[in-house]
């Protein structure tokens, strides 16, 4: 489990993505990010961004308005998912 405790997150979205792609690592003060394994990731289809983008314009003095609580899976389960959504293996 990972808590970020109510932590936001702040992305850059173009409008021209498919998705928007989350991964979760462990950070370890002796090591560089992109050499720490992926713990954990979530994909968020543009449809769904846009909606709580909407969500949160419409009331800007509502925090939670475009909030969503995110599950992470293991990446290699996201890949065997996205294989039977689109079949085939060359997604990224």
């Amino acid at each position: 489990k990972c808590n970020m405790a109510k932590d936001q997150i702040q992305l850059d979205w173009h409008g021209d993505e498919n998705f928007v792609l989350i991964r979760l690592k462990q950070w370890v003060l002796t090591r560089s990010l992109k050499d720490l394994p992926v713990l954990g990731e979530v994909r968020i289809p543009a449809a769904s961004v846009k909606k709580y983008c909407e969500e949160a314009k419409q009331k800007p003095e509502d925090l939670g308005a475009g909030s969503r609580r995110l599950h992470l899976i293991d990446p290699l389960k996201q890949q065997e998912m996205i294989e039977l959504d689109y079949g085939t293996a060359d997604i990224d």
